[in-house]
């Protein structure tokens, strides 16, 4: 396969699965083993995560400046909102940052491991299936919630465990908007997706290559189009329908991989 349309599919592939609640890394390993796709390699790989979080911030760029144009002045109550919010999204960042420092070699090689992944997408079709007769109470989210919310996305770390899927299950569950836990997850990605890509350049830098601009833009625009995707189907209440597509995808995993 040319390196570009390589790169391309790889692109496409992270794009539509880091938003959408399927498993970015779990379709990653099963389409690996499949199509005989080798591992992106770290400089593609940062490159891709590059360009979703681009996705993330132009999807949410308004949010992002009502966020971050109060924090000049502290003392006001908009300030001390912003700041409020900051500190929620800092809480729900540290669970994911300690295991992913303790557990990093380990949860490596999981990577490498089709059943683990198969088996985790089951796990990935339960938690949307849970959703589905949510109804959504117009709770707050606090210190607790947070936590719990975070929680969530430290799971996702292995394999297999949708990001996106298992935050915002959570957020539904503590009785929170689809809209807002949504929104929430996504801006508490930007941290983890951010201080990844930054330290993984550092390490990685001369795995960087000009081609990889390709996978970036690519990565971006389809990544933007899966997060419009995704709104429109919490608004219409129907999250869960990803959960028959992962079933499917874990038991075909686990029976012929």
């Amino acid at each position: 396969m040319p390196r570009v349309i390589y790169i391309i599919v790889m692109a496409i592939i992270q794009g539509i699965t880091e938003f959408l609640p399927i498993s970015s890394s779990g379709h990653l390993v099963l389409a690996g083993a499949v199509f005989g796709l080798d591992e992106p390699g770290a400089g593609l790989e940062i490159a891709l995560h590059f360009g979703t979080l681009i996705s993330i911030v132009l999807f949410y760029r308004r949010e992002i400046a009502n966020l971050l144009k109060p924090l000049a002045s502290l003392s006001s109550m908009p300030g001390k909102k912003s700041l409020r919010t900051l500190g929620l999204i800092a809480i729900a960042t540290i669970p994911a940052v300690i295991v992913g420092l303790i557990f990093e070699n380990g949860i490596t090689r999981l990577f490498d491991n089709t059943s683990v992944t198969s088996i985790m997408l089951l796990v990935t079709a339960a938690i949307l299936a849970s959703t589905a007769f949510q109804k959504m109470r117009g709770a707050k989210i606090g210190p607790l919630a947070a936590i719990a919310i975070g929680l969530s996305q430290a799971l996702a770390i292995l394999p297999g465990i949708s990001r996106s899927g298992a935050t915002i299950a959570m957020g539904r569950h503590l009785g929170i908007s689809g809209n807002r836990a949504a929104k929430f997850s996504f801006l508490m990605a930007i941290p983890i997706i951010a201080g990844a890509a930054i330290f993984q350049s550092i390490r990685h830098v001369e795995n960087i290559e000009a081609i990889y601009l390709v996978g970036i833009a690519v990565s971006a625009a389809v990544g933007y189009l899966s997060l419009k995707l995704l709104i429109a189907l919490l608004n219409s209440g129907k999250f869960w329908v990803f959960a028959p597509y992962c079933a499917a995808v874990g038991i075909i995993g686990l029976v012929f991989l």
